[in-house]
């Protein structure tokens, strides 16, 4: 009986190596001595706790950048080729434009949206939505970014005396609030702890997807439909769904009864600037700049998954090194002194064009940290890369954001230190070489609006806080000691990159006029 089970099992390998030839072939061109398992791959590095899962992202990552920017990755029978350089991911991500089929996991959360979407959905979703995005139209939004930072910091001062805090919690209820007010123009108050039923089923759908994307052959097996977890699942997005069709529904009875009650209304439409995305959304519907109301649903589902948690845990590592590096943090104060006078006037988009330092501080946050190190793409046809090599059509390629923007080649032999003049004294030696928003047409939508975001709380908070580490001996004083400290935060990875110590910092108050 072994032995059939045995005999089958070789045939079954000897006619896979024999169809896919062609990969294994590519395989050994990416120079993989890793160990692989026939069926399995490479998944078993992924067996383990998170922390594990983010040693192997990085192990992964630095053998990329040590074998030319590319590395072969089997996961079970599917081949990834690991890009950690630049020039490969700048010319992939304008040839290769699908999303991987593994991506297929978020289809229950957020169905079409257009992060994950295929390409002939995406590309007239994505055109709509950009054209309603510009800076213009963001700037608006500071005003609401301005209000629900003030809430957190009143928020924060109250539990001024203990000896350390964890802010992810206090970023992420900011971001929701924040999100809902200026793309479904709904005040959720997360902040305040109103007890909404969106906010309870959004976190714990978001908690449900994050177990499924990291345990898909559990939340893809069709005994799943039958779990509790399942039927969560499944309560909550018709609660998700029903709130924003809902606003919807809404906006659109808004919307005619302005028609109805004005005589110019095509110049009225024409001067009047939309104060949340759902209102130009609603507006424009009809038209081939429009959305359907499923779309919409999807693109606002979306928009919140992205801009809350992506956002949270982005803005919490900022304080993370800025709690670290004093010097830093200095610098930035001095910056918003030299902006607010010391007063406690709210932030204002003329205000964030001058704080360019602070700026410059996110930026450098998101390169060595970005929230999501890696995103997967298919190769649907042959592709031959700058380098000469052919990419066959079948495998997928991985985007090693975290690999290619510590690519020593375009950031310099300190490419893991902390250096917040990168982005002062020039733009990267490569436009691909920062790539924690990714690049090409399927790059973030939403880039300018986090930058916005995270600038006005961040600002907010320094202007009320000195940030120290939660403890003392994280204190960087020198360069080498920094190095030092960095490589040993740990870190953790569930689809996103987290801090294993909770993102704790120590706040002190900051008296006014020092």
């Amino acid at each position: 009986m072994i032995f059939n089970i045995l005999f089958v099992l070789v045939l079954s390998y000897l006619f896979l190596r024999f169809k896919d030839r062609k990969l294994y072939k590519l395989s050994r061109q990416l120079n993989n001595d890793l160990l692989t398992i026939p069926f399995i791959g490479h998944l078993y590095l992924f067996i383990g706790t998170a922390e594990a899962r983010m040693k192997v992202v990085i192990y992964l990552g630095r053998k990329a950048l040590n074998n030319g920017g590319l590395c072969a990755l089997w996961l079970g029978t599917k081949l990834f080729t690991v890009v950690a350089d630049p020039v490969t991911f700048e010319y992939l991500s304008k040839t290769c434009l699908e999303k991987d089929d593994l991506t297929n996991v978020t289809q229950p959360l957020i169905g079409n949206g257009t992060i994950f979407a295929p390409v002939s959905i995406w590309r007239r979703r994505r055109k709509i939505v950009a054209f309603h995005f510009g800076l213009a139209k963001l700037n608006s939004f500071v005003d609401i970014f301005s209000k629900q930072s003030r809430v957190m910091v009143k928020k924060l001062k109250k539990l001024e005396g203990k000896e350390t805090i964890s802010v992810h919690n206090f970023f992420k209820m900011y971001s929701m609030d924040s999100v809902c007010e200026t793309i479904l123009g709904v005040k959720l108050c997360a902040q305040n702890e109103c007890d909404h039923p969106f906010s309870k089923a959004f976190e714990e759908n978001c908690i449900i997807f994050l177990k499924k994307a990291l345990e898909p052959y559990i939340y893809e097996a069709p005994f799943y439909k039958l779990t509790s977890s399942y039927g969560t699942f499944m309560r909550n997005n018709a609660i998700i769904r029903d709130f924003v069709k809902k606003i919807i529904k809404s906006k659109r009875e808004e919307h005619e009864n302005e028609k109805k009650n004005i005589t110019n209304y095509d110049e009225r439409i024409e001067n009047q600037k939309a104060q949340t995305f759902m209102d130009i959304m609603i507006k424009t519907s009809g038209s081939e700049n429009g959305l359907s109301d499923e779309e919409l649903i999807e693109e606002s589902i979306v928009l919140l998954i992205a801009a809350t948690d992506t956002s949270a845990t982005a803005a919490a590592f900022v304080t993370l090194m800025l709690s670290r590096h004093l010097h830093v943090q200095d610098k930035v104060y001095k910056e918003l002194q030299n902006v607010f006078n010391d007063t406690d006037r709210p932030v204002t988009p003329k205000d964030l064009t001058q704080l360019n330092y602070l700026e410059a501080v996110i930026k450098e946050t998101l390169r060595l940290y970005p929230p999501a190190p890696l995103t997967i793409r298919k190769i649907d046809k042959d592709v031959t890369i700058p380098s000469g090599l052919t990419l066959v059509k079948g495998s997928s390629f991985a985007i090693h954001m975290w690999a290619i923007n510590r690519n020593p080649q375009y950031w310099g032999q300190d490419a893991d230190e902390f250096k917040p003049e990168r982005f002062i004294n020039g733009a990267p030696l490569h436009p691909a070489a920062f790539s924690t928003f990714s690049f090409g047409p399927r790059n973030c939508i939403g880039y300018k609006y986090a930058i916005l975001s995270m600038k006005t709380v961040i600002a907010n908070l320094l202007r009320n806080f000195q940030l120290l580490p939660a403890e003392a001996s994280n204190l960087c004083t020198n360069s080498s000691k920094c190095l030092e400290k960095e490589n040993q935060l740990r870190l953790k990875y569930e689809v996103m990159i987290r801090d294993v110590g909770d993102f704790n910092i120590r706040l002190k108050s900051r008296v006014r006029g020092h």
